[in-house]
Parts: structure tokens; sequence; C-alpha cells
């Protein structure tokens, strides 16, 4: 009997470094303006420039890609978080509404994303979230702010964990509410417009909660 071949396993394409982070960043942007649903993996390679091969090699199905878009948005904001540090003179909130602003200014799709698979329904998508995300924060942020409070950067009259609820929706509802209001209030998602929000966002929020 004819000895069969070994099998071998694909190699790296070549000339295709790219590609991964091509079909990522793509993915993201049209899954959460249509839903991974509406999006179809050739069009989604198209966008990218690539193969939809390419699609199968690195993700295995579009579901596969999918659940990488959202890890790869959800660790970044997380290794922002874990990345804060005590520094004299400044509290935790002052720096996660800068660093918080400035990675989703650098992810814009992903507040988009995050909520339009919460509210799909979709419970491995959301298992996701909880998982590479909410847990993890939720483990850091109100001790962190409860910190502040302590070291009299904030009221000890409000609740932490309401005080990180309207951190996080004063820095998630601009990217939320471009699509409606961005184009009829002006507003240009570049580096003036991060630093100007970051500023007015800090100031905003320091203002109301910092001991009277």
């Amino acid at each position: 009997m004819p000895i069969e071949a070994e099998k071998k396993k694909p190699g790296r394409p070549k000339g295709q470094k790219d590609a991964r982070e091509s079909l990522l960043k793509t993915a993201s942007a049209l899954f959460a303006e249509r839903g991974a649903d509406a999006v179809s993996v050739r069009e989604i390679a198209h966008e990218a420039g690539v193969s939809p091969a390419m699609v199968n090699y690195y993700f295995a199905d579009k579901q596969g890609l999918m659940r990488a878009v959202l890890e790869r948005g959800l660790d970044g904001l997380l290794a922002v978080i874990e990345g804060m540090g005590e520094v004299k003179g400044q509290s935790f909130t002052r720096q996660f509404i800068d660093g918080y602003l400035s990675a989703l200014f650098e992810e814009p799709s992903l507040p988009h994303l995050m909520v339009r698979e919460v509210l799909s329904g979709n419970e491995t998508y959301r298992e996701v979230i909880r998982e590479r995300f909410t847990n993890k924060a939720l483990a850091l942020v109100p001790s962190r702010i409860g910190n502040d409070v302590q070291n009299r950067y904030l009221r000890n009259d409000l609740d932490p964990r309401l005080m990180m609820l309207s951190l996080l929706g004063m820095c998630i509802f601009p990217f939320l509410s471009k699509p409606l209001v961005g184009a009829r209030l002006g507003l240009q998602f570049d580096d003036a417009f991060k630093e100007q929000l970051i500023e007015h966002t800090t100031r905003l929020f320091e203002e109301g909660a910092s001991p009277k």
C-alpha cells in the first residue's frame, strides 16, 4: 500500500505581516457600524485589502475574528488602567480620564462594538467582555477611587461605585453620540479635540466630586 504523504501545516503567508492588524481594524469599524451578522468575510477582506483566506488563516472564521477584535480592544483598555500607578500630587481619576479617553481615541469603534454586542444578547460575546475587561476592571477601579477619597482628592459623601459609573459614562458617551450629534456640533475627533475633551472632562468631574 502506498504510504500516505505527511500533511504539512501551512506556513505564514509571505508579505502579509500587516494583514492580521488590517483585518482587526477593518472588522472593528464594520462590526461597530452595522453589526457582525450584517457584514461578510469577503467584505471585511476587501476593505482590509487582503484575501478572504486570511480570515480563516488568522481567526478560523468570522466569529473568531469578532472575538479577536473584542479581545484586542478590551485588553488595550485594561492595560491602560493596570498601568496607572500612584503619582505624587495626581489622583487616580485624573489619570483614568486621560488614559481612558486617549485609548478610546485610538480605538473609537470599540464603544459602539461593545454596546452592540451587549444589547444584542449574544451571550458568547458578553462573556468575552466580562472575562477580558469588566471583571478585572471592577477589581481595580472602585478601590482606587476609594483611595482618592481617602487622600482627599474626592468627596467622602459620594459612592465610589457610582463615581466609577459616572467616569465611564463621561468618557464613553462622546463616542456613542458622535454619529448623531458630532457633525451638528462641529466636533472633529482629532488630536486637538482629544486634548480639549480630556481637559473638559477632568475639570467637570473634579469640580463636581472634589471636597468643598
